[in-house]
């Protein structure tokens, strides 16, 4: 009972807390400890799945032969070009990559349920501390990357920012890949044809992201 008791005491401390700070201190608040939280585990190696290690092997493949190298079947271009492109090839620069993009996923997060004016603060703390999101947020695994992106896409969507939530959606690529060329052109033909733009137009940007996103993944 004492323990219930203290614990309701925490939310209200907490509830009145973030209700004294204005949108963009609690965003920054948020941001700051879900970072913080994982900068602490970047030192401790690529990860405990073997493909964290194989993503390692294939940067330095990808440096040494300046061609595309998949990591593992169906290949993930994103994350596999940028840790090539890192001057360091260490573990903790690789998990630094994957704390800063699974940051952004949260702020990316907490920005849509504010704007739908939900419980932005607990919606998004809930997510940071999630166990599987934060156990692949310090380690060079491309999940947290891929949400990352998911909810960029989501939350451009919501802006009717069409062409940038296409990019975002193409490329995350945890998505299948029988159908992760295709989401975001979808989103581009939908978006379109609520704001009334020219079918063909549509139809175009549409074929042409999705023919850049299958050029990247197949090569």
């Amino acid at each position: 009972m004492i323990n219930k008791f203290n614990s309701g005491i925490h939310i209200c401390f907490l509830s009145c807390f973030f209700a004294c700070m204005n949108r963009n201190i609690r965003l920054l608040f948020i941001a700051l400890v879900v970072l913080s939280s994982r900068l602490i585990f970047v030192d401790a190696g690529f990860g405990s799945e073997e493909d964290a290690w194989g993503y390692a092997v294939n940067a330095q493949l990808m440096e040494q032969s300046h061609t595309y190298e998949y990591a593992r079947m169906p290949g993930h271009p994103v994350v596999e070009y940028v840790y090539s492109w890192l001057p360091v090839k260490e573990a903790w620069i690789f998990n630094i990559c994957t704390a800063l993009l699974s940051t952004i996923a949260v702020i990316f997060f907490f920005l849509i349920l504010d704007r739908y004016r939900l419980q932005a603060v607990i919606g998004s703390l809930m997510l940071a501390f999630t166990p599987a999101f934060y156990i692949h947020s310090s380690d060079a695994m491309d999940y947290n990357w891929s949400l990352c992106f998911l909810l960029g896409s989501f939350y451009f969507l919501g802006k009717r920012w069409v062409l940038l939530s296409a990019f975002f959606s193409g490329s995350c690529h945890r998505l299948p890949y029988y159908c992760s060329s295709c989401n975001h052109s979808f989103s581009v033909l939908f978006i379109s044809c609520i704001r009334k733009q020219k079918k063909y137009f549509s139809v175009f940007v549409a074929y042409v992201d999705t023919f850049v996103s299958d050029l990247c993944t197949c090569y």
